[in-house]
């Protein structure tokens, strides 16, 4: 049930980290990217934290959005991923 109530939320935080990274809002893509990575973690879902970690990090250093974009990309790819799977054992 945690699984599939992050899995739920995921959608509109991805929604909400793509509009953050649009109008470049570095705090808005850091707090995200915090509560992603704290309940990613807390699940041990590995790949989603660590896209998430990659992206973070670059946001910290203060990457720029063409260099953020990928990392972006890479998360949501995880992010699809686990979105199947969680569909999947549901069915």
């Amino acid at each position: 049930k945690i699984v599939n109530n992050f899995v739920a939320s995921l959608g509109g935080k991805m929604k909400l980290l793509s509009e953050a990274l649009s109008s470049g809002d570095r705090d808005q893509i850091r707090m995200i990217l915090h509560e992603i990575k704290g309940t990613a973690g807390n699940l041990r879902l590995k790949n989603i934290s660590a896209a998430e970690a990659m992206m973070h990090d670059a946001v910290k250093a203060g990457a720029n959005s063409g260099t953020l974009m990928p990392l972006f990309q890479k998360l949501e790819e995880e992010v699809v991923r686990l979105q199947k799977c969680v569909q999947n054992v549901n069915m």
